[in-house]
């Protein structure tokens, strides 16, 4: 990468890596680290848990920095072009990549922004305070690349996750899109102060409508983390937790024939992801 693309990186809360890629000097100019941590603070206080945040890459980009220029010329994806199958340019607000190499991308568009031009006009606050709000949804799709959300993971527990969210969730909410879907649930239910309750788009969705649909969500990474490695069934998401059965092989010492699977217990996590015993 070009030595005259501008970029900043230092730790923010529980270990992200935040990057600023300004058009001048000064990084301030797409927000001070304060600006987004403030943000990042509200949403780690819904998910606590240190490593699931640690080592986190969220990259803060000017629309007219040019990174977003070498990613194009590179034909890498980018939020100037995330569609690199159609012709021109389709600008967005942000991307989610992984976690730690690209991580997650948020752009702020000056007004009278082109792809192939300088604009001539600053930042101004509220753009600044409008591209913070995206990190919500995009802190959606990291949530869903962490459960490993889809039907094609090789773990049990995710599988079980990525079924009965799809069942759960309002298929009212980005129609057809089910990844789309899980960010705008996750905005609403698992928020900052500001987004909490609504989509993208101001559209109502309060958790408290979805009971079952929001633990889940609430609970999913404490179950991938916990459960990926038992023998588990039968596994049901609740209104207030989500509950499954715990197997083991048993053979006693002195016991000549081949272990015997037994059921230890049917245990529950709540959204506070506290396990009990049933």
């Amino acid at each position: 990468m070009s030595t005259a693309i501008k970029h900043f990186a230092h730790y923010i809360s529980k270990g992200v890596i935040l990057e600023r890629y300004p058009t001048s000097d000064d990084p301030d100019q797409v927000g001070s680290a304060a600006f987004w941590d403030e943000k990042l603070k509200q949403l780690q206080r819904r998910l606590p848990f240190e490593d699931y945040w640690r080592g986190l890459k969220i990259k803060i980009i000017h629309g007219d920095s040019p990174y977003l220029d070498w990613l194009r010329q590179n034909g890498k994806q980018g939020l100037e072009d995330y569609d690199l199958n159609t012709p021109g340019c389709q600008g967005a607000a942000g991307l989610f990549f992984d976690k730690t190499n690209e991580g997650l991308h948020l752009a702020i568009f000056p007004s009278g922004h082109n792809p192939d031009r300088i604009s001539p006009n600053p930042l101004t606050p509220q753009q600044l305070y409008d591209a913070r709000e995206t990190l919500d949804h995009e802190l959606g799709h990291f949530l869903a690349w962490m459960i490993e959300y889809g039907p094609n993971s090789q773990k049990y527990i995710c599988r079980q996750i990525t079924k009965n969210l799809d069942q759960l969730m309002p298929l009212w909410v980005s129609p057809g899109q089910s990844g789309e879907r899980l960010a705008e649930c996750y905005r609403a239910w698992m928020g900052s102060d500001s987004a909490l309750g609504k989509t993208s788009d101001n559209r109502s969705l309060p958790a408290a409508n979805y009971q079952r649909a929001a633990t889940l969500l609430i609970c999913s990474y404490w179950l991938v983390g916990n459960l990926s490695g038992l023998l588990i069934d039968g596994f049901e998401a609740g209104d207030t937790r989500c509950s499954w059965d715990e197997y083991e092989w048993i053979r006693p010492w002195w016991s000549p024939f081949t272990p015997q699977l037994q059921k230890t217990g049917r245990f529950a996590v709540d959204r506070s992801w506290t396990k009990t015993k049933l």
